[in-house]
Order: structure tokens, then sequence, then C-alpha cells
């Protein structure tokens, strides 16, 4: 990771601060184009030459509606999306999707209609179910728009308790809900899609992480189209994180609570590098929602409200106040006019503040009266204040209000059009504080029966015109119905349009009729005209039939159920749904029967025979959930290996178990045992992750495994996976200590299944004995060549017994290079068939064998004398040709021109060469013609390095003693001569050219002329060079 400053931009973005009032940077989002958002409303476009292109909005609208809070770019770069809150387009350049603060999700398709462009938006999921704090689309890039599974344009969303994964197309379809339970509420989710590469298929993965946790989920599409969500290996991390992104398909990069960027590779869950980035200073608005690229920064309202949810009442009024005058840093949302920025801060932070402070002190009289009196002289500041009262009401902290008050906070939210918000708080109020006549009239125009249905019974106690209602669903027949129109008409069309919306209204309807006696009657009435319409007709799918069989698990599981249904039925839709007779919508059927169990439906039968027939229907993933429910996690296991479906997931969720903590020993054992007893389904299966999860949880017990694969093909695929480090297991080789035999087994192996490999693979394995090896290579070899004649006898000779002993011979002898003679003997005579009195029949091999000894003994010895011989001679040669005495050109010194007779210093030597120059050691070492090469003196003749510049002269090293005439220099001719430690001169060259000139006296190798036989001898080139020493001083 490397920390780059966009130097262009930041110098632009403050440039347009100071000049044209743009503000400060708020939301960024990144593509072939750089979007900046600022908290003045302006959108700044800047190429990746960080070139300003375009400038979008202007202050007015950011005086008018704030800072950009949020920003996406479509994939081709055509459309961008602003907004106060998260928002993100899909595949779709017509289709986007935005996430309000009130955790509503909404549909946006853009139009163009007669040169005019429109938005339509459409709500897909009501904060009041639960809000959603996170969206993320489904992208794919250009090389993945035929992917199957592109075509549903997926759309994941996160509230706090749960995961969403939808269709947008076709229809709007729930694919999967992953609960995954209550956690810290400081953390918020996230939410991260890619394109993974898994068992060489690619399918789409979600990245989910809540805290410390991050979820894999993979989605994958089956043949009769529906789709399939399945867990991955989890992320253990020792960090809570605020923002996290994929870099590719198996590196993702996360950034933590202390801005600490994360990069760990997802396969092997190894971290990667760790980069400190808390000096970028990233834009942010409180500790726990941060943002990279993302956009989805927290505006200064958010910032309150989180304060006030930790019940940090004075950090709320202290930090609003730092809003109204203009000290707080990280600002989002606020005008730079001071004045506008008052008024902003007095009607959006202020107002919450105040609305929690009464109801802190429980002065609901000082709110609607004094404080709602002053409020209303501002629209505004009345519009926040109403608005602020909503989720007090929906908490059911706030059941009184006023009824002037009641009667403005509908009004407002009907001007707003947000009938589904006033029909949720209407269910929640006082309705004594309700204006009985203007509710009923605004539900029945507006549609809202639950709403009109809680005024009727709480209002007026009065539950005929809500019976009206059900009275004329559950008509047996239509008016003027025709002879052939089945029976109970309304109920099955509702059925037939959507049931499980039906079903869930009449949830609903259930809840409020709870305490009435002639209510539950048109209850009991209602499930039994439902049974009869649902189970007695072949019309419905298996879908349609287990929506309403969730229904009646989810009424009867309830503690003050008054309904009765017939358990018999329950075992109907368990035969229906688990007939084995039926093929077609194998897994619907099942997932239909896993919801009902879900929802409570479990205590309506017996467990054994469900678990039963759930394995004959094979609906592997029922059993699981039973399996589940008893702590028989080994079982799960046979669950997975049986489902042609999830087969590959085994791998997985024994990982998980072994390796997530809260499972206990004995359980983690029994998954272990039961997965050392399919062992070889699991190598058969995959059989590299099958090495990774023994090396990973049970490294100590490899050999145990290897001795339960008694199939020698898995065998050899699990050492391969396991040693081999091209198979990519991800562990590391160094701690499997792994003993040489296994190593040596499959190199044994490998000859055997992939020959072809072996050399490159030897190349990379390490550990393994290299005499033990070899000889697992060789004898196999002579096995095949001995074999034939091990069938063969003296009676019924092989037709090719001659060519095969020739050719057992060339292996012997190609053996004897690599492998000791007696360990081949001992081979050949452990045999089981030479063992028995046929030693005979190789009788001719052996001797064979040793006459190949004797032979190449004597002529090792012949040779080792041969160079002896001449060895002994050529010392004795060269030792004469050194001893030889010098005789000097002249008796004078060459440096100082005197006689050496007539000097009298007796310290000073004399220095004769080869060349028959003549120097006293002082004159030589006044010219600097002396350098000490390890420890010893060496003398160059000064004449003749002075003045012979192209030649070169070799110096060797002498001791001079005093009163004595040394001779320290060796005159070599100055032609060519390969250098000290050439190749070239080989020890056996110099043995066969010294044996050559034995019988010439005449010739000497070291002697000063250049004609005759020697000239072209290699001691007669010029760099040829002997290290000698002289001969020692002998007594007279």
């Amino acid at each position: 990771m490397r920390h780059s400053l966009l130097k262009g931009i930041s110098a632009q973005i403050v440039s347009a601060a100071d000049k044209v009032d743009a503000g400060l940077p708020t939301a960024i989002a990144v593509s072939s184009l750089i979007a900046v958002g600022t908290s003045h409303g302006l959108a700044l476009i800047f190429d990746q030459n960080q070139a300003l292109r375009l400038c979008l909005g202007s202050t007015s609208v950011g005086g008018q509606y704030g800072a950009i809070s949020a920003l996406s770019i479509n994939n081709d770069c055509s459309r961008l999306l602003c907004g106060f809150a998260k928002g993100q387009f899909t595949d779709d350049p017509t289709l986007a999707i935005c996430n309000d603060s009130g955790g509503s999700v909404f549909e946006l398709t853009f139009k163009r209609v007669m040169g005019v462009r429109t938005c339509e938006s459409r709500c897909l999921f009501s904060g009041s179910k639960g809000e959603v704090c996170c969206i993320e689309p489904l992208h794919s890039k250009p090389e993945l728009k035929d992917h199957p599974i592109t075509q549903f344009s997926l759309l994941a969303m996160a509230s706090l308790t749960k995961i969403l994964v939808i269709g947008l197309k076709p229809s709007l379809k729930v694919w999967m809900t992953f609960p995954y339970g209550r956690m810290d509420p400081s953390s918020v989710p996230l939410l991260a899609w890619h394109f993974v590469a898994v068992h060489n298929y690619v399918n789409p993965m979600l990245a989910f992480c809540r805290g410390d946790v991050v979820h894999f989920l993979l989605v994958k599409r089956d043949e009769s189209g529906a789709i399939h969500v399945t867990k991955q290996k989890h992320l253990h991390l020792y960090y809570d994180l605020i923002n996290f992104t994929w870099i590719n398909s198996r590196t993702i990069v996360l950034l933590d609570s202390v801005e600490k960027l994360h990069v760990i590779d997802r396969q092997t869950q190894e971290e990667l590098e760790t980069v400190e980035i808390s000096e970028v200073q990233l834009v942010y608005n409180s500790s726990h929602f941060k943002s990279l690229a993302t956009g989805g920064n927290v505006s200064q309202a958010l910032r309150v409200d989180h304060l006030l949810k930790q019940d940090c009442l004075t950090e709320a009024l202290a930090l609003a106040w730092s809003f109204h005058e203009g000290k707080a840093k990280a600002v989002v949302g606020l005008s730079g006019d001071a004045n506008k920025r008052k008024a902003i801060v007095a009607d959006r932070d202020m107002v919450p503040v105040i609305v929690d402070y009464c109801l802190l002190l429980q002065r609901k009289d000082l709110l609607f009266s004094q404080v709602y009196d002053k409020l209303s002289e501002n629209s505004v500041a009345k519009g926040v204040f109403l608005e602020c009262l909503e989720p007090y009401i929906l908490s059911d902290k706030l059941m009184g209000i006023t009824p002037q008050v009641m009667k403005d906070l509908i009004v407002h939210f009907q001007d707003k059009k947000l009938m589904e918000n006033v029909e949720a708080l209407i269910v929640h109020m006082d309705i004594t504080s309700l204006d009985i006549q203007q509710i009923v009239l605004m539900c029945w125009e507006n549609r809202l029966y639950d709403a009109m249905i809680y005024v009727y019974n709480r209002g007026m106690n009065e539950f005929i015109s809500p019976m009206e209602v059900f009275e004329f669903l559950i008509r047996l027949h239509s008016t003027e119905a025709p002879p052939e129109e089945e029976i109970y008409p309304y109920i099955r069309t509702l059925l037939h349009f959507d049931t499980r919306e039906f079903l869930n209204v009449l949830a609903l309807t259930f809840e409020d009729f709870k305490n009435d006696k002639q209510a539950v009657e048109y209850q009991q009435r209602i499930v039994d005209i439902l049974l009869k319409v649902m189970v007695e007709n072949s019309d419905f799918t298996p879908s349609q039939v287990g929506c309403l069989f969730t229904f009646l698990a989810r009424q009867l599981a309830k503690p003050d159920n008054t309904l009765f249904v017939n358990r018999t039925l329950f075992d109907q839709v368990l035969e229906f749904l688990c007939s084995p007779d039926d093929d077609s919508r194998h897994s619907e059927r099942q997932q239909v029967l896993l919801e009902l169990l879900q929802a409570g439906g479990i205590v309506q039968f017996e467990e054994s025979r469900l678990i039963r027939m759930a394995e004959k229907a094979e609906f592997y993933q029922i059993c699981e959930f039973m399996y589940e429910q008893e702590h028989q996690y080994d079982k799960i296991i046979d669950c997975y290996i049986r489902d042609p479906l999830r087969e590959e997931e085994v791998f997985n969720y024994i990982h998980n178990i072994l390796s997530i903590p809260g499972y206990s020993a004995e359980e983690k054992q029994s998954v272990w045992q039961k997965a050392m007893d399919h062992i070889e389904e699991l190598v058969a299966l995959k059989p590299c992750k099958a090495a990774e999860l023994v090396a990973t949880h049970f490294s100590e017990q490899i050999e145990t495994v290897l001795k339960k694969l008694q199939n020698q093909v898995l065998l050899f695929k699990f050492l391969r996976s396991l040693l081999d480090p091209r198979e990519g297991i991800h562990v590391n080789q160094e701690s499997l200590q792994i003993s040489p035999c296994i190593i040596e087994q499959f190199i044994e192996l490998l000859c055997q299944f992939s020959p072809n490999h072996v050399i490159e693979t030897l190349q990379v394995l390490e550990c393994y004995r290299l005499e033990e090896t070899i000889q697992a290579l060789w004898f196999p070899l002579l096995e095949a060549m001995m074999a034939p004649q091990k069938l063969s006898s003296s009676a019924a000779p092989h037709p090719h017994s001659e060519a095969l002993k020739s050719l057992t011979m060339q292996v012997l002898n190609s053996m004897a290079a690599f492998i000791a003679l007696p360990s081949i003997l001992q081979r050949i005579l452990q045999d089981p068939v030479y063992g028995k009195g046929k030693l005979g029949e190789i009788q001719g091999l052996i001797l064979g064998m040793l006459d190949t000894f004797n032979y190449e003994q004597t002529l090792l010895e012949t040779t080792t004398s041969l160079l002896n011989q001449d060895l002994h001679w050529s010392l004795c040669n060269l030792r004469a040709s050194v001893t030889r005495g010098l005789n000097p050109k002249q008796d004078y010194c060459s440096i100082c021109l005197q006689q050496y007779k007539r000097r009298q210093e007796m310290a000073d030597e004399i220095i004769v060469f080869s060349c028959g120059h003549l120097y006293h050691s002082f004159c030589l070492q006044s010219k600097e013609c002396t350098v000490e090469i390890e420890g010893q003196t060496r003398w160059t003749c000064y004449k003749c390095s002075s003045s012979n510049k192209a030649g070169k002269l070799s110096e060797n090293s002498s001791e001079v003693k005093k009163g004595r005439i040394t001779p320290s220099q060796v005159k070599i001719s100055p032609s060519c001569h390969p250098s000290k430690g050439d190749p070239a001169i080989k020890k056996l060259a110099l043995l066969t050219e010294l044996s050559q000139n034995r019988s010439s006296e005449s010739c000497r190798p070291f002697g000063g002329s250049q004609s005759g036989p020697a000239f072209n001898s290699i001691f007669q080139k010029e760099n040829f060079q002997l290290q000698l020493i002289p001969p020692p001083v002998t007594e007279d």
C-alpha cells in the first residue's frame, strides 16, 4: 500500500473554497473520474490527470439542501447520483437505490418522457420494520455482463440485526435473510460485493462485517434458476472495523477504528501489510461513521443524534452549540453563511435536544405548550419538532399527545405523503388523543386498514365494521356467482395474488383481535377456510402451501394462542413436501420446509420421523437444521457430503467448527473423527482442501491420515497437495514436521502416476534424503527389467530373455555410478523369489556385475600406478629445473650501477632474476619493486618491468637470507598463457604433457628457448605459473 497525495485535486478544492465559497470536501466517489462533494452543495468532477472537468450544482442549492453527503458513479461514468443519504447506482443506468436516514430503502427509476427527464421512486423496505444502515448493489464488470446472476440485479441490505439479499428483477424477491444477532451498538454493518473464483466457477461473494468478524457469503444459481447463498470461512480479527473494500478476488483492505489499513489475504487469512493513515486526516463526522470512497458520511444532525442515543445530553448540547457558533470541526450539512447556519442549527439540532430534555424530565406539559407554541412560529422548526416525535411514539415512549399536536402531526406527514409512517404512528397512539372522525376519514381515503381496525377496536370498542371486512372475505360465493365458481372466491383470489403478503396482513389483524371472543371465533373460521382452500386444492405451489403452514406455526407458537389446527394436517404437509416421487421444485420444497421449521413448526413434528423423511427426500439442509438443534455437529458432515449442491462447502464447515470458539472439546473431537471416517471421500472431492484442513488442524496426525488412504491414487493426490508448494496449499510447510520417509513415499507414487513431472517436482521439494531417493528412482526400473525373467524358467524361457538380460546389465552398470554395489546386491537377494532357491536363475546377472566390478577395479589400480610414476618423474624434473643456478649478465647493480662486490653494507642482500639482471635489495625497495602478498615478499625486476610495457612479467616470492644470493624470479616467456586457476589447465592435461616429454631431456618446459617440440606446450604459455618454494638449504 502506498499513500499518494492528489495535490492537483487538493489545491483546486482549496481554491474553490476561497474563490466561490464551495465549502470543504464531504464525500468522494472514484471511478475513471473522481467526484468530490462539498459542504455547500457542489459536486466537482476531475479526470485522471486531476484536471477539473465539471462543476455541478451551486451554492444556492447548497444553501437550501445543505452538503452533499453521498456520491455514486455508474459503470460507464455517464450518471452521477448525489444525495443526503447513501445512494448507489445498479448496473442498469436507469435504476438507482438510495437509503434515507430513517432506515428505508427506495428504488429510483429514471425515464425520459417526451424529452423531459423524470424519476419515479418505490419503497423497497420500510424503516419501520427495522432500520437499514447499509446497502450495496452487485456491480459486474463488462466481461461478466452475461453472468447468469447479473440479470437479477441483486441488492444486499444490512440492518442492525440481519442481512437481506433481494433481487430487483424480473420482480422483487427476497433470496436470503441472514440474522446475525445483536452486537455492540457502537459498530455499524458494512457490505461489499466481488466476483471470486471458487471451485473453478466465478460467482459473486458478499463480504459482511460488523465489529471484529467478517462473514463471506457465496451466491450461486442452480440449474432450476433459484439462487442459493452459502456461508464461507469467517475472518476473526483483533480490531473493530469502520470500513473495508475488495482489492481483487482474494485480497481485501480493512480500515480499523484507529485508522490503520490492513491488507488481508482472504483464503489464508494472512495479514499482508499494515499501513498507518491517521496522518491523512480522513473527513468524517463521528468516531463510528468514517468513509473512504463510498460516500455515507454522517451529517451534523446524526452526530447529535448519536450523542443523544448514548445519553450524552451535555455533550449533545455542547456539540450543537459549537455548530451554532461555527467552531465545530469536520462539519457536514451546514451552510457557509453564518446566519443561515445558525438558523439550520436552531431548527435541526436544538429541537431534538429540547425534545429529549423535556421527555427526560417528564415535562410533556412544557413540551406541548410553551415549547411547541414557540417553535410553531417557524414552519421549519415546527416540522422538525413533529418529525422528532416519531421515534418516541414508535418505541412507545410517548403514548399521549395533545389533540392539537396530534392533528398537526398527522397533517404534516400527510402533506409529505408519508402515509405508511402515519399508519405506524396511529397504532401506537393513545386513542384518546386522536380526532376519531379525522382519522377514520383519512384511513378510508388512503386505505390504511390496520389503522382503521385499530381505531374501531380501541377507540369505539366496535368490532362490527372490521368484521364486515372478514365477512366479505369468507363468503362462500360472490354475488351473482356462475355455477362453476369455486368456493371462497375472495380468499382464493387474494391467496393467488400474493400469498405471503395476504397472510402477513392476517397476522397483524390477529394480533389486534387477541382479547375479543368474537374475533377469536373469526380467526378460527378463517384458518379453517385457508386450510380447506389450500390443502384440498392442487392449484397452489409448494411455496404457497409452505407460507400457509409457516403462518400457522407462528400463530400456534404464541403463548396466548387460541387457534386449533389438526396436527394431522402438518403431517400431510410434511408428506406433501417430502414426497420422493416429485423431483420438481426440489430446492423450493426444501426451502419451504426449512422456513416452516424456523418459524416454530418443529414442535408439530416427531423429530425422528422428520429426519427420516428429510433424508429420504434428500433434504439435507433440513437434516442439518435438526442436527444443529441437537448439537450433533458430526452428523452435519454427512449432510454436506451427500448434498451435491453443497458438498464442497464441507471443508469450510469443518474448519469453522474446529477454529471458532464456543464448541466443546468433545464436539470438536467428534467432528474430527467423522472427518477422518470420510477422509477418502474428502480427498476425492477436493485433495487440496483436504490437505489444507489436515495441515491446519492436525499436522501431527498426518501419518494416521495416510494409513486411512488405502487407494493409491487418492494417496498420491493428497501427498501432492500437501507437499508440492505449487499446488497452492495455504499452510507453512516448515511447521508440518513431515518425516523424510513420507516424502520418499510421495516420490515413489510420483514415478508411478506422473513420471513426466518427477524432475521438476524434485527441484522444489525439500527434506528428502538423497541416497534413499536415488534408490527409490533406480530400483523400480531394475524391478521392471527383472520381473519378466522371474516368470520364465529353463523349461520355458522368455522369448526375449537375452535382450532383457542385456538391458538389465545396462541398468545395473548405470546404477553402479550412483548406488553402492552392496546395496544393489542386498536388494536383489532380499527379493522373495530369489530367497527360495532360485538364485541360480540370476547367477549370470551377479557374475556379470562382479566381472564389471573386477574390471573397473583393475582399471583404476593400473591408471593410478601410471599416474603416480609420471607424477614422480615430472616432479623430479621440476625440482631440478628450479634448483639450477642462475648466471647474472653483469656484476653490477642495474640501478646504482655499482658492483655488488664493492658494496660494504653486509645487511644488504643481492637479488638475481632469471632474466640475468642483478640488484641490491635496498635499491629495489627504493624503486618500490616489492609487494607483500600472504606474508611473503615478492620482487619485480625494475629494468624489465619499465622497459617492456606490453609484456607481463610474473613474480614468485622468495626468502632472502643474509649473505646468500637466492633465486627469486623465474623467467616466463611473455607469450599468452592462462592465469592461475584457469579451468583450461587440468591436472590430467599437465600429466599427459609431462608423459609426452618424458623421453626428451633436451626439451625442458622451463627453458628460455622457444624452439623445439615444447614451443606449443602449455608450460610455454605466457601466464602459466607454478606456486613453488625454494629448495631446502643443505649443510656442507
